[in-house]
């Protein structure tokens, strides 16, 4: 490889890279710093929430460098990492004393930089008594077992849209928060998109699935914001019918240009989608959601 390109590879992000395809594998960590990557976060995993969210970013390896330089500048700045969304909004930690002003100041900052970065947008979330009660045993076989499940594979839908849109065939590596409490059920989606054979619609591959903490990759810091303002318009919005002028976080995040692509199954828009797939019922061929 040559010499600045070995320079380049400093970061902890870029070090993911080489940890995936292997140190000697010049030909591959090229390609792979002109493909595509994914990080995502959830929100509702713990038993208590009524909800279940998956929601992330795609970028290039390149932009997700330059938003990484552009975060630990702002971070150098004022003082904020790790940026977890909660206890910013919150003031819990790092964030304690903290007056609106400066909390969504610091919002604004980061949303910016995401929004000049990142390529695109996937928000998907579902009540979970719904989901339970109304989607029929086949389908869960399909679609996902539990919500989140479910969550994950109609964000991969969205991309899968979003790679068609595009004419983009490059693979793409998708990172989670291996904090989170879904790891499982992550796996369970990318694996019902290998048992059908769709893993080349959302350019997956062979490793290309990993789990890294928030505290290290500030990309999933990113993702961490979009999820959070997911699932408080899910609880804020379409669960309670309040207004949304109270959620000035997800009107940052929705700035995003083109607009996040977004999904809000509650019973009434599950029994429409249950109703849309029964016609793919025996079709060996069905593809994700």
């Amino acid at each position: 490889m040559p010499q600045t390109a070995c320079q380049d590879l400093s970061s902890g992000f870029e070090h993911l890279v080489l940890i995936a395809f292997g140190k000697n594998s010049e030909e591959a960590v090229m390609a792979f710093l002109v493909g595509y990557t994914a990080c995502f976060d959830d929100s509702g995993t713990h038993p208590g929430s009524p909800t279940a969210v998956c929601a992330g970013y795609v970028a290039t390896v390149t932009q997700w460098r330059h938003l990484e330089k552009e975060w630990r500048e702002a971070d150098a700045r004022e003082p904020f990492m790790p940026f977890h969304t909660a206890d910013c909004l919150s003031r819990h930690k790092q964030f304690e004393g903290w007056d609106n002003q400066r909390v969504y100041g610091l919002l604004r900052k980061l949303t910016g930089i995401i929004n000049s970065r990142v390529r695109y947008a996937v928000i998907s979330a579902v009540v979970k008594k719904d989901y339970d009660e109304v989607v029929p045993e086949w389908l869960k076989e399909r679609a996902g077992r539990k919500p989140y499940t479910f969550c994950v594979a109609s964000c991969l839908g969205f991309i899968k849209q979003w790679r068609d849109q595009y004419k983009i065939t490059s693979p793409i590596e998708y990172i989670f928060d291996w904090m989170g409490k879904g790891k499982g059920e992550i796996m369970g989606a990318f694996g019902g998109l290998i048992r059908y054979h769709h893993q080349d619609d959302i350019g997956a591959y062979k490793g290309g699935l990993s789990f890294q903490t928030k505290d290290r990759f500030v990309q999933l810091q990113a993702a961490d914001i979009i999820a959070t303002a997911g699932g408080h318009h899910m609880n804020y919005k379409v669960l309670a019918g309040k207004s949304t002028e109270g959620e000035p976080l997800f009107d940052e995040v929705m700035k995003f240009k083109p607009r996040p692509s977004n999904r809000y199954f509650d019973r009434k828009n599950l029994i429409e989608w249950v109703a849309r797939m029964e016609k793919h019922k025996d079709d060996p061929n069905w593809g994700i959601v």
